[in-house]
């Protein structure tokens, strides 16, 4: 794995990771992976996705009525 570094954040931004940490029971640094990694899953996901599939997800939505 590789190691990244942030230099910069606010203090702000720093305390809400931490509060969301423990809200997670886990360390900053796990958290702030968590975010990454769904993030980007997140993204991929999307990528993924080609035009039809919210269309398709649409027409079968609009069909349930």
């Amino acid at each position: 794995m590789a190691t990244v570094i942030i230099r910069n954040l606010e203090a702000q931004v720093i305390a809400a990771l931490q509060r969301r940490a423990t809200f997670h029971g886990r360390s900053l640094e796990a958290e702030i992976q968590s975010i990454l990694s769904e993030s980007v899953a997140e993204s991929l996901g999307r990528q993924t996705q080609g035009l039809g599939t919210p269309i398709q997800e649409s027409l079968r939505f609009s069909h349930q009525d």
